[in-house]
């Protein structure tokens, strides 16, 4: 009998801190992404774990593997993917940093 109640009682608390996790992790940055998006703000949608990493490593890469003259933007050079992101979707735009969203 005491080792139903204890096996129940830790079933319980390892589901409750799965669904705790799954909430922090996936479910409430996913909610915010649709609020968001229904007031009309773009971006990349999110991502779990890795977010725009790869490519943000991958452009920034590219920028500093080409030489820079004296009179190009330094912009592109210096945040090539916050850059992007500003032409692609020029005035309402959202960057998912660690799940949680900022208005740039």
């Amino acid at each position: 009998m005491l080792v139903a109640v204890v096996a129940a009682a830790v079933s319980v608390l390892t589901v409750t801190c799965l669904w705790v996790t799954a909430e922090w992790v996936w479910l409430k940055p996913k909610r915010a992404e649709r609020q968001l998006r229904r007031q009309g703000f773009l971006g990349n949608p999110y991502r779990l774990l890795s977010g725009d990493l790869k490519e943000t490593e991958s452009m920034l890469a590219e920028a500093r593997s080409r030489p820079i003259g004296l009179d190009d933007d330094i912009l592109p050079r210096i945040v090539p993917f916050e850059h992007q992101t500003i032409k692609n979707y020029v005035s309402l735009f959202i960057f998912p940093d660690g799940g949680m969203y900022q208005q740039s």
